[in-house]
Formats: structure tokens, sequence, C-alpha cells
């Protein structure tokens, strides 16, 4: 119980402080980094020509940089930032719960509402 009251914790004040930070055809946000067990975890969203994505770092080591929605045939990107944040978010917090490199479903896009209950992405 009091490990679910941390995470909670830490992700409330995960995404409490956004600072904007230019790269060269990209925008990036930067979010707080959460330290669970050891590890820092630390979550940027990007603009993207088409979209948004994410990026997660372990350790200050870039392990995920994610430029398409996971799971969706094709290439998509998130229509906005937000999406991505969550997707990134959920992301995270799978790791934090013991999945190294976590997957992303069908289902999971569902209950975030990136796609809808058709699998179809959301307008």
């Amino acid at each position: 119980m009091k490990k679910i009251a941390l995470i909670t914790i830490l992700f409330i004040s995960f995404v409490s402080c956004l600072n904007k930070a230019n790269n060269q055809n990209t925008e990036t946000y930067i979010f707080d980094t959460v330290e669970v067990g050891g590890c820092k975890f630390h979550l940027e969203t990007q603009a993207i020509d088409s979209g948004w994505g994410y990026i997660i770092f372990v350790d200050n080591k870039k392990l995920i940089n994610q430029k398409c929605i996971p799971a969706v045939e094709g290439n998509h990107t998130f229509k906005n930032q937000e999406d991505a944040l969550n997707c990134g978010k959920l992301v995270v917090n799978k790791m934090i719960n013991g999945s190294t490199l976590p997957s992303i479903t069908m289902e999971d896009l569902v209950k975030l509402k990136i796609i809808n209950q058709n699998y179809k992405l959301e307008q």
C-alpha cells in the first residue's frame, strides 16, 4: 500500500514542472525527474513535424525515443502533447512496477483515449 501511495505522489510531482527547451526542428518539453528504487526516470515530450512523441531516460541514458504511437499499425504520431505525455507516463509507470521494457497494448491506448473502441485513431 505504501508503494502505491509513493508512486502516486511521485507521478503528481512528475508533471508539476514544465520547462521548454528548443532543438533544431523540434520543441522538447522536459518534465521533472522521478527517482524510484535508486533509478532516475525522466520523461520528455517532443513536438515533431507531424505531431508529438516522447523520450524516456533512465539514469540519464536515453532508453526510449518513441516518435510514433506504439501498437498502432503504420507510422502515426500522437496528435497532441497530452496524448504523448499520458502514454509516456504509462510506460514509466510500467517500468517502475517491474517491466524493464514494457509494451503498450491497444487496450492501453483505448483507456488513454488515443484510439477508439474500434481501434481507430481518435480524430
